[in-house]
């Protein structure tokens, strides 16, 4: 058994240190990038532990564990992604194609890259992602191939999913296409390469073609290409698709989808409303008979879980149609507690504005 001389202290200056470094472009390192690197150490010292080398875990006592902070992107609605399609349509085939598939799919954009013939089944309509395509470098010169392939992100990743017969007929068109040009298409090729041979097409240039496509058609919304996959995410999430299956399309645990996905849709929310005021203005809606006062006023006032318990939760359920306690057990057990707590009162603060017109007019 070794005592090691790194303390809780140390680990804290180290963490410090990390929040005052500066990225290349002059930024302050990202909350979840320290993290992570907080996390691996934390995982390093466990090992150690578990193999009987070190006594304790430092990392266990340190008073503040960072903590990822997922950002709120921007993200394209189905109507906007519809309507890029249709701009897509007079595109070029290389560029069409990819973008289809990436609309369709949420793929990453290294895996869109790093997709070869033998991985599409032009009779089941599927694609097999087992491999990802990355830029080694992001100012690689036009004439040189500064790009490698390597594994998909996890484990998860490796999958196969199905893709509409839209994104088929362009992946034929664009094979069409090449031996049209001249071009011999083996199995073993990249599907997305350069114009003049079959060497593979360069990630940033794809990043490339996308932000020209974004200015010619005045599209102002700042979605990249890793964007399009967290509107996609968060389409199939809001239409109620089950966690499990959108993870396993998108390449994610349902784990690292809640993470990575628990902003709120602006969208979703607005509906919510429309579909409160479309409740509150029926005959059917009495809440002067239906609850009591005292109830309202706690829901208005925050206090949900006071001596009101069991009537505020059936306002809830009665004005979202959904099982409150239930969605708040499950908030319970989430990873990211307080993000999710943020979802679910910004609901009821919409829900909110409802309860007041009645009080106002009680």
């Amino acid at each position: 058994m070794i005592t090691i001389d790194i303390n809780e202290r140390d680990i804290e200056k180290w963490i410090a240190k990390l929040q005052d470094t500066k990225t290349k472009k002059g930024k302050p390192l990202h909350a979840t990038t320290i993290a992570h690197a907080f996390k691996v150490l934390h995982n390093m010292f466990n090992y150690g532990k578990l193999d009987r080398i070190l006594r304790e875990n430092p990392c266990e006592f340190v008073h503040k564990k960072p903590t990822e902070s997922p950002d709120e992107k921007e993200v394209f609605t189905i109507e906007e992604m519809d309507y890029i399609k249709e701009l897509l349509l007079t595109a070029n085939i290389r560029f069409k194609t990819a973008m289809f598939l990436l609309l369709d799919t949420g793929c990453r954009r290294e895996e869109i890259i790093g997709l070869k013939w033998e991985d599409i089944d032009f009779v089941n309509n599927t694609i097999d992602i087992n491999k990802a395509v990355v830029a080694t470098t992001t100012k690689a010169p036009i004439n040189k191939h500064k790009v490698r392939e390597k594994g998909v992100k996890s484990r998860h990743s490796k999958r196969k999913i199905h893709i509409p017969k839209v994104c088929i007929n362009f992946l034929v068109q664009y094979r069409n296409f090449k031996k049209d040009s001249g071009l011999k298409v083996k199995e073993n090729d990249y599907v997305f390469t350069n114009w003049n041979d079959n060497t593979v097409w360069d990630p940033n240039r794809f990043t490339t073609e996308w932000l020209t496509f974004r200015r010619e058609n005045n599209i102002t919304k700042n979605v990249n290409l890793h964007g399009i996959r967290h509107s996609i995410a968060t389409y199939l999430l809001s239409k109620g698709m089950p966690k499990k299956d959108v993870a396993k399309r998108m390449g994610h645990t349902p784990e690292v989808l809640d993470r990575v996905y628990t902003h709120s849709n602006e969208e979703d929310d607005i509906k919510l409303v429309e579909v409160i005021e479309e409740r509150y203005n029926t005959k059917s809606l009495n809440l002067d008979q239906a609850f009591k006062v005292e109830s309202i006023i706690s829901i208005i006032a925050g206090y949900i879980d006071n001596e009101y318990r069991k009537e505020n939760y059936r306002i809830l359920d009665y004005l979202t149609n959904e099982r409150i306690d239930l969605i708040i057990k499950q908030l319970s057990e989430a990873e990211n507690i307080k993000v999710c707590w943020a979802i679910l009162l910004k609901k009821i603060n919409n829900i909110i504005c409802i309860l007041m017109r009645f009080l106002k007019d009680f």
